[in-house]
């Protein structure tokens, strides 16, 4: 509930979206642009193992930019955000149950976890056919393909 309400202290404002985005149309080399990006990840995967809300916050922090952002900024700031957690999914074994190496939430599941994983697959497919998701094809292809693989293993 803490990391919610942060988030939407920070959707509000749009001040967090105006730090990584300059005015040139490229994310910001501020040093602290990591830092940042590492908060909006552990924000949205700590809701993955959440239950199902009305707007997971996956789609608040994608929803979120400032009115004066360009499209283009618009796309690396969603594209950076969607790369970092697709590495740290698949880096964590995420599907593997209580052998992952991501922590669940107070009050979360596993299944929730599972469930809101494959949602997020499904969001960084549609980015991609929209256009805004800026990496090859090849890439979503092998993400799923690893969230797959552990799911397997396991079943086995």
């Amino acid at each position: 509930l803490r990391s919610v309400q942060i988030l939407f202290f920070f959707t509000k404002s749009d001040q967090f979206v105006k730090f990584l985005l300059n005015i040139s149309g490229v994310l910001s080399e501020h040093p602290a642009r990591k830092f940042v990006v590492d908060f909006l990840r552990t924000i949205i995967l700590d809701s993955f193992s959440q239950q199902y809300s009305p707007k997971p916050v996956l789609d608040v922090v994608l929803d979120a930019s400032p009115d004066n952002a360009t499209r283009q900024q618009r796309h690396e700031f969603q594209t950076e955000i969607m790369k970092t957690i697709m590495e740290h999914l698949v880096a964590a074994d995420v599907l593997l149950g209580e052998q992952a190496a991501l922590p669940i939430a107070t009050g979360g599941s596993y299944v929730s976890m599972a469930n809101n994983v494959f949602y997020f697959a499904s969001r960084v497919v549609d980015k991609l056919w929209q256009s805004v998701f800026m990496r090859e094809s090849k890439e979503v292809f092998e993400f799923i393909s690893k969230l797959i693989a552990q799911a397997k293993r396991k079943v086995t």
